[in-house]
């Protein structure tokens, strides 16, 4: 007596086409792709959050303005407010311009490399994930490190603050101010030309406002 021969084939389902499998798998990593929302660091400062809104989180933040024109006073209350929980702050500063009275710089993770190294070290720092925020003072034009230093921050997810004495067009800024100097009565004249929800214009800041109060 012969065996019978029993064809699987004939039992198991016809595979799928290989395009609409492909499509489907598409269509999976589409609908469980994490969505990457902007967050805000917190200003220190509910005058300066209720005008931009809190600085993007991730980045880039650049803040133009001659030596004296109350271009670091905007920073401040952020820096003072994440020192005092504990969290760290890293600051370059390439040509030693940087003495803000009562931060506690001991505090601060303060690098003063040189300026040919300055976006490089700046880079590295943005990329560690290990900082809420990053202080540049003074590093020059940074031309197509700009770039380059937008897509550290969004790695990171950190916030670049880049304080330099004249605007640079060609950065990839997300909020772009200028400190434009003070009046005999302390406040400071501030320029948003970049910045959400409205936010462009001018105001002239009060002490109380600059200094988180």
């Amino acid at each position: 007596m012969r065996p019978e021969v029993v064809r699987f084939d004939e039992y198991m389902p016809s595979p799928a086409p290989r395009t609409k499998a492909v499509l489907s798998l598409a269509q999976l990593r589409e609908q469980f792709k994490p969505t990457q929302t902007q967050a805000r660091l917190p200003m220190g400062s509910e005058g300066l959050e209720a005008w931009l809104g809190g600085w993007p989180q991730p980045g880039v933040v650049e803040i133009a303005g001659s030596l004296g024109s109350g271009r670091l006073s905007p920073v401040l209350p952020a820096i003072r407010c994440l020192l005092e929980q504990g969290r760290p702050v890293a600051m370059v500063d390439p040509l030693t311009r940087l003495f803000p009275p009562g931060l506690g710089l001991d505090r601060c993770l303060l690098l003063r490399p040189p300026p040919a190294q300055a976006a490089w070290t700046v880079e590295q720092l943005l990329r560690s994930g290990a900082l809420d925020a990053v202080l540049l003072v003074d590093g020059g034009r940074l031309g197509k490190a700009g770039p380059r230093l937008l897509r550290a921050a969004e790695a990171g997810r950190c916030t670049l603050w880049i304080l330099a004495e004249q605007p640079e067009a060609e950065l990839p800024a997300t909020l772009r101010l200028e400190a434009r100097g003070w009046l005999g009565d302390g406040r400071l004249r501030l320029h948003c030309s970049r910045g959400r929800g409205g936010a462009e214009g001018e105001r002239w800041l009060p002490p109380e406002v600059l200094s988180g109060g």
